[in-house]
């Protein structure tokens, strides 16, 4: 996002090309957001800031741009969801900030489907995205939130939320298609489960610039936060849709951790497996039967990683 520079990975993991970079000229961005491939040879890629998505080539030459609809400019995640369609979810933060009576409520995200051109706008629905305790007008920090994910597939969405061992299928004009439940291994938040959350929250809030220095403010803020905290973690952290109906629920993740395992099921809620990654390696896409994502060595020095991986022959069928 701030570089602006948008990298096309090909399936062996080499960078094939760059381009972009900040700024307001042909092919830059002011603020970069989402980028979607759109096949065969085609990129989508947002710029929040000036709430315009541009289509380019792989090599970055921009072919047409077109306003985003609706969005706020620091919310707008697009994914494809069909042929020369995309799905925009919107966070519903400023409409559900009218209402501000006291109690627990889901804020819910809208979800707006347009085609390439910016038209065609339809609002396919409105999904809750995260759990928020009210309190004298405001809404109040609370530890280890059950929230809502979600991830398009070819047709379609998938949502869940994070506290219900559900997740749904919906069409690209919103409607239900299938539903897949299993049987979840719930963990209690116990007082070293508390401590672990406690311990990764000061390690990361002690790398922010705003709270450097602040170690009694920071504790403060985690003992009031500890009256809120659920009786249960919550089932998982987000989730990755296959086309042929499998689901990857990347398992909970204390605050700042960079890398999950995943749990994945078929479409009728039984396990595949299980799946661990090398520490420090984060997830970025999951494309059967690739795994792309960033992976950060013990010098804290990035590159692109591309793992393979195959399905056991007693869990094919």
């Amino acid at each position: 996002n701030v570089s602006g520079r948008v990298y096309v990975i090909d399936p062996r993991g080499r960078v094939r090309t760059t381009f972009g970079g900040r700024g307001e000229g042909p092919g830059e961005f002011t603020f970069l957001g989402s980028v979607a491939l759109l096949p065969p040879d085609s990129v989508l890629a947002t710029d929040r800031a000036r709430r315009r998505a541009f289509v380019t080539t792989m090599d970055g030459e921009v072919g047409r741009s077109f306003p985003v609809p609706l969005a706020p400019p620091f919310s707008m995640m697009p994914d494809r969801v069909g042929s020369g369609r995309v799905l925009y979810a919107f966070d519903g933060w400023s409409e559900d900030f009218r209402d501000r009576s006291p109690g627990w409520r889901w804020m819910v995200e809208p979800l707006v489907v347009s085609d390439l051109a910016g038209e065609a706008v339809d609002t396919v629905g409105r999904l809750p995205f995260t759990r928020r305790l009210w309190r004298d007008g405001r809404p109040v920090s609370v530890p280890l939130p059950a929230l809502g994910a979600q991830d398009t597939y070819e047709g379609g969405f998938a949502w869940a939320l994070s506290d219900a061992p559900e997740v749904r299928w919906y069409d690209a004009a919103g409607a239900l298609r299938q539903v897949t439940r299993w049987e979840p291994r719930r963990v209690e938040v116990t007082a070293d489960v508390w401590s672990e959350y406690e311990a990764a929250m000061l390690s990361g809030l002690k790398s922010s610039r705003e709270m450097a220095g602040q170690d009694a403010r920071m504790r403060q803020i985690l003992a009031d936060e500890k009256e809120l905290s659920p009786d249960v973690l919550p089932l998982f952290s987000w989730l990755y849709a296959g086309a042929d109906g499998s689901v990857w629920l990347a398992d909970f993740q204390m605050p700042f951790a960079r890398t999950a395992g995943f749990t994945v099921l078929k479409a009728d809620g039984m396990p595949l497996g299980t799946v661990a990654f090398p520490d420090g390696f984060t997830v970025l896409d999951i494309s059967p039967p690739w795994v792309l994502g960033v992976w950060r060595d013990e010098l804290d020095i990035e590159s692109i990683a591309l793992f393979r991986y195959e399905v056991p022959v007693s869990y094919s069928e």
